[in-house]
């Protein structure tokens, strides 16, 4: 009896080096996640581009932190995800509603293209964001997920070590569970 991250990480100290990573990874606090996205926003190089997603740094931070946790929890590709903000561009070219008063689209399409445009920006802090936590060796609870998955996938005969280890896994609450969490079991069972 355990919870997915307990699981995941057990699974990931046996089989973190598969994916080179150390077992004894340390796991971050939520101060500790803070701090270090904070230094990765002051620390960014396109200032102008901070600036125009009109949030203070501490407010990026979090964002920084949200958007990683969610990329982690999807298996994001970051180039996917800025090419897709780039490609949603395009729904500023959409013709008005029936009866519109101005031309183009409506105030919510415009406000959802700004919304995903910012992931040009935000895409690249999350990446030095990560690099970061593998450079001091620490994980959050969304890695210990994903690392765990990338181990069984690394090297196919872990996992028949955890098939012939347990005969049944019986999942609370599956409506909770993420992306990450659903391809972990399928790739063990």
């Amino acid at each position: 009896v355990s919870t997915y991250n307990a699981f995941a990480n057990a699974l990931f100290q046996d089989n973190a080096l598969r994916v080179g990573r150390e077992p004894d990874s340390t796991l971050l606090t939520e101060a500790g996640a803070w701090a270090l996205a904070h230094q990765v926003v002051l620390d960014a190089d396109d200032e102008d581009a901070l600036i125009a997603l009109g949030l203070r740094p501490e407010r990026l931070a979090e964002v920084v932190i949200a958007l990683d946790h969610e990329m982690v929890d999807n298996e994001a590709d970051p180039d996917a995800v800025v090419a897709l903000a780039g490609r949603f561009t395009a729904l500023r070219e959409l013709p008005p509603k029936p009866r519109a008063r101005k031309p183009g689209p409506g105030k919510e399409v415009l406000e959802a293209v700004e919304a995903v445009e910012a992931l040009e920006t935000l895409v690249p802090l999350v990446q030095e964001y990560e690099r970061r936590k593998r450079e001091r060796g620490v994980i959050e609870y969304s890695d210990q997920v994903a690392l765990a998955l990338r181990a069984i996938r690394a090297d196919p005969a872990a996992a028949a070590l955890y098939r012939q280890r347990y005969d049944a896994i019986l999942l609370d609450e599956y409506q909770d569970t993420s992306v990450s969490q659903t391809r972990l079991l399928a790739a063990l069972f």
